[in-house]
């Protein structure tokens, strides 16, 4: 037993045969590591099927924080970033590349915000199984139908000012080409 008035050093390297914390059975927390007022805690957690948890808990006692090897985990405890360490302010921060293999589903709004090189675009989507590649539905009760909107909105509002649509295909010296394109273009600012 190791209280809080007995310090425990171990010198050199630790192996697992150092140290070894083993549960006692199923549905029982085994490592507690407890912060000195007692209520904020982080503790190993053996369910009934040998599964291990880890659960870690604010200064309210509140466990904000679980990873499960067999389950549900989750972290609510503030935001949480990824690949960096300055706060944005937003719940997930992801400072590099991100990859999904499955399907991707956002119930709110989506905002892709980039600065582009002018040659390569900022969002890109391909399906290589189907022909219709996206799809934009508006079903809004009493809306009598959708729109896609396409906007050029710089500092300063010019004639030379367009926005379009261009379709594209490879040729056959597999160079992609506009073939056809709707285009709109200021007369008079």
């Amino acid at each position: 037993h190791i209280d809080g008035d007995t310090s425990a050093t171990f010198a050199g390297t630790l192996t697992s045969s150092d140290l070894t914390v083993t549960s006692s059975g199923g549905d029982t927390y085994f490592a507690n590591f407890l912060a000195s007022t007692g209520s904020g805690f982080a503790k190993f957690y053996q369910s009934s099927n040998n599964h291990l948890s880890l659960y870690m808990a604010n200064a309210s006692g509140t466990a904000n924080v679980v990873l499960n090897s067999s389950g549900v985990s989750y972290i609510k405890g503030g935001n949480l970033i990824i690949g960096g360490s300055s706060d944005s302010g937003e719940l997930l921060q992801v400072e590099g590349t991100g990859y999904f293999a499955g399907a991707v589903t956002v119930d709110d709004q989506l905002t892709v915000s980039a600065a582009g090189n002018g040659n390569s675009p900022i969002l890109s989507v391909t399906d290589t199984a189907d022909t219709e590649v996206a799809w934009f539905t508006g079903n809004r009760i009493a809306d009598t139908g959708a729109y896609i909107a396409i906007r050029h909105l710089p500092s300063t509002a010019a004639e030379s000012n367009r926005t379009g649509i261009k379709f594209r295909a490879y040729d056959d010296g597999d160079n992609i080409t506009t073939y056809a394109q709707i285009n709109q273009y200021i007369d008079d600012n």
